[in-house]
């Protein structure tokens, strides 16, 4: 796998969660650059655990692997908003602890042929958000950006353009060679 185009693919999708202001971040990793990601992501894991974030590997198609970046902190917190709460368990989750959920997930993922939109409480999407998505992806959108936005447009809009500086910060980061290591937060 070539470690820039990884690189640069991790901070194109997931540079708010990298800086901290973001609870979850997933993206594609095309099936002929996955070699030896099982290994990169294990290395990844043990030298950024101390900074709070973990990669997991999701969902592998005949043509990508799905990676989710998170931060376990955050995710517990989202997880314990009694709507997501709700919604889970809504769909099966048995909510004993953020690793199990993430399992649950990886589940599901792996099993149904549709795409389990309840994944947007584990990126930190809004628990109205996910459940507007969810009754009817067409119906009541007030705002349309990193995911549909069915409640608080003013406030999510707002953070939009925060995730949108950030991730020209970053590019330009990377752009300029800094690493990785001074990228994590």
């Amino acid at each position: 796998m070539n470690n820039n185009s990884f690189l640069k693919k991790m901070i194109m999708n997931c540079a708010p969660t990298l800086a901290g202001i973001k609870t979850g971040s997933l993206y594609a990793i095309e099936k002929e650059e996955s070699e030896g990601l099982t290994e990169k992501l294990g290395l990844l894991n043990r030298k950024y655990a101390s900074k709070g974030i973990r990669f997991v590997m999701f969902k592998r198609s005949s043509k990508r692997v799905l990676v989710y970046l998170y931060r376990p902190d955050m995710l517990r917190k989202d997880l314990s908003d009694p709507d997501t709460v709700s919604l889970l368990k809504s769909f099966g989750y048995s909510m004993k602890n953020v690793e199990n959920s993430i399992k649950e997930l990886a589940l599901r993922l792996d099993s149904y042929e549709s795409f389990p939109h309840e994944i947007g409480v584990f990126l930190g999407y809004p628990p109205k958000d996910v459940i507007g998505f969810i009754n009817d992806p067409h119906k009541g959108v007030r705002l349309s950006g990193f995911w549909k936005v069915y409640s608080d447009e003013d406030k999510t809009g707002k953070l939009f353009e925060k995730y949108r500086k950030c991730i020209e910060v970053y590019r330009n980061m990377l752009m300029m060679g800094r690493p990785l290591d001074r990228m994590v937060v």
